[in-house]
């Protein structure tokens, strides 16, 4: 009975090599459907792939995990299009959340846009996750390796006209391994709240914070083709001062574009004063996404209206002349562009067929 025993176990032990070695190790950088993104220092193991359709949108979806002395680590989730880039593919609502620990939209245009946010996510019962999660999960079971239940995620979108990519980049808190279960997402040891009021929680959401400011740029390079070595983001809880290493690498940059004639004197010295003087935590929105687009709104017509009246005046001379020229084209404008799309019902077909895709994606646990 004990041989047997003993003879299963190596089995299994075979199975287990086999899966590890099935997919080979990855370090550095990922290349998924022709865009590089960048993966913090370490091992990474393949554990899942698949692919999401969101009506017309496909998007290629890969899990990659690091796991160190049987525990998983680092999981990073990635997915990026391979239908044309959906116009509906603007940043993910969590980058314009106020009670999370980190919300920044670096900008964000019809064409292009960039933001990242740090969120802690907690596994539940109640929420399975998306495809790629389940498969991985199956793949971590079978390695043996221990899955916490809190993570701290790091999410990035970055786009361009034609491309688009997500990554979800989830952290093992550095405690992980001696604390206790989780509590759920309100009122778990890492939620905003309870994260600020212990100085290790906070200097850790603190260091996550600028790992994503590096993370963030790696990833823009990485959608256009291009990650330089230097540019790679170190991990975020190892080694030296990572504001400090993050800082001069930007200095560096600086440097070659003096020596290379590309910015003048004053411009190197006010960048470089900038750098010398940031923070840790990278500016965060100041306003919710909705209340933003409202005063974008705002601001662009009374820059318009400002603009055509002064134009009127110029012409006509008179004021009130003006402002009922005024009057009459801001009510014909909203009408003649009503009539503009009856007119080309074709366009208005090809809109409602045009590939969408949702504003988020599933989540692996409790995001909220």
């Amino acid at each position: 009975m004990h041989s047997l025993a003993r003879l299963l176990l190596a089995l299994m032990m075979v199975g287990m090599a086999t899966i590890g070695q099935a997919a080979p190790l990855l370090h550095g950088v990922v290349e998924v459907a022709g865009k590089l993104v960048p993966l913090p220092p370490g091992r990474w193991l393949p554990v899942g792939e698949a692919i999401e359709r969101h009506g017309e949108a496909v998007f290629a979806t890969r899990a990659l995990a690091r796991i160190e002395a049987g525990a998983v680590e680092a999981v990073a989730i990635i997915r990026t299009n391979l239908s044309p880039r959906p116009p509906a593919f603007t940043g993910p609502s969590d980058c314009a959340r106020g009670d999370i620990h980190l919300a920044h939209v670096a900008y964000d245009t019809d064409s292009d846009g960039l933001c990242l946010f740090i969120n802690h996510v907690v596994l539940s019962e109640d929420v399975a996750g998306p495809p790629v999660w389940l498969a991985a999960r199956e793949t971590l079971a079978a390695l043996g390796a221990v899955v916490t239940d809190t993570w701290l995620a790091v999410g990035i979108r970055a786009r361009t006209s034609r491309h688009a990519i997500d990554v979800r980049y989830y952290f093992a808190p550095p405690d992980f391994r001696s604390a206790l279960p989780a509590r759920g997402w309100s009122d778990n040891r890492w939620s905003p709240a309870r994260a600020q009021a212990d100085a290790d929680r906070r200097a850790s959401i603190r260091r996550l914070g600028v790992w994503a400011l590096w993370a963030r740029e790696a990833v823009e390079l990485g959608l256009r083709g291009e990650i330089p070595e230097e540019a790679l983001p170190p991990a975020p809880w190892d080694g030296p001062d990572i504001a400090a290493r993050l800082v001069a690498l930007r200095v560096g940059k600086l440097d070659r574009l003096l020596a290379a004639g590309q910015i003048g004197e004053g411009e190197y010295r006010r960048q470089r004063r900038q750098l010398e003087e940031v923070g840790i935590d990278p500016e965060a929105s100041a306003l919710p996404l909705w209340q933003r687009g409202i005063w974008k709104w705002l601001s662009h017509g009374v820059a318009s209206a400002a603009e055509s009246l002064g134009v009127a005046y110029l012409v006509i001379g008179s004021l009130w002349p003006t402002l009922g020229f005024g009057a009459l084209l801001e009510g014909a404008a909203p009408v003649g562009s009503y009539l503009q799309r009856l007119l080309w019902s074709d366009t208005i077909a090809a809109e409602a067929v045009s590939p969408t895709a949702p504003r988020d994606f599933a989540e692996i646990g409790l995001k909220n």
